[in-house]
């Protein structure tokens, strides 16, 4: 696994963003906003599943900026089965053999603490090189402090955390604390609910050095206009006329919002 002491600001000083994205298009628009780092998923809408290898195969050809992939085969909860964990080790051997700079994932069990030896077998396939990464498995656990521990004591890279809240701005506080506690020994990333408004504050009230915030907006499909109330998902999900895509113009906004820090 990789040293968790190293310094997560870039060369510059800036604060680090991490943008969600779900394809090539999201991946350029964020590199040209001024992100850091991404983080690929599919269906970011229910909190990111696995990605194909052909979108990032694509986004590492064109993108100088690494990549951290999710490995999620479903969503709902965090406590996978035997075939589902197959799977996933497979995922994560094939995302590492196509270039990812990190893998994102989640392990528990069905009281809501780490599963330790699903995560044991999991980290035990990464190399040293490739960043790793608890998502927010960790905002559902019990005992965040010793779930901290336990995660420092594995030698994961970083935390993605609201705080156990819903959103980060809610976590704050807790967030705060995580840090303090993590006292550089794991890299805390806040995420969760990030928006323009409020990135300057939170990162102002928790010490944070590096932030991950969706920067997406609507945008429209007119291919489905014929027949706007057809749905391939769930009735409350958008109509199929529009689609969220990443805003290089929101990233860049980020980006000057946290120009004080």
């Amino acid at each position: 696994m990789t040293d968790n002491t190293h310094e997560t600001k870039d060369m510059n000083g800036k604060i680090l963003i991490e943008v969600p994205v779900e394809t090539l298009d999201d991946a350029l628009a964020a590199t040209r906003g001024g992100a850091d780092r991404l983080e690929l998923c599919a269906a970011l809408e229910v909190g990111g599943l696995t990605p194909s290898i052909g979108v990032l195969r694509a986004i590492r050809e064109e993108s100088p900026l690494p990549v951290m992939a999710m490995v999620r085969p479903r969503s709902g909860g965090c406590r996978y089965g035997d075939k589902d964990f197959a799977v996933m080790l497979r995922d994560r051997d094939l995302l590492i053999e196509n270039g990812a700079a990190g893998l994102v994932f989640g392990f528990l069990d069905n009281d809501g603490a780490i599963d330790e030896t699903r995560l044991g077998r999991f980290l035990e396939g990464i190399p040293e090189h490739v960043e790793t990464v608890f998502h927010r498995a960790f905002d559902l656990v019990g005992d965040a402090g010793r779930s901290l521990e336990l995660l420092i004591d594995r030698k994961v890279t970083r935390i993605l955390t609201s705080g156990g809240k819903p959103a980060a701005p809610e976590g704050s506080d807790a967030i705060r604390k995580l840090v303090e506690a993590a006292s550089g020994r794991i890299e805390i990333l806040g995420g969760g609910g990030i928006r323009l408004e409020n990135v300057a504050d939170i990162v102002r009230n928790t010490g944070l050095k590096q932030i991950h915030a969706s920067c997406r907006a609507t945008a429209q499909d007119r291919s489905a206009r014929l027949h706007p109330e057809i749905r391939f998902g769930l009735p409350e999900l958008p109509p199929e006329t529009q689609h969220r895509r990443t805003d290089a113009g929101l990233v860049a906004c980020l980006r000057a919002a946290l120009a004080e820090f």
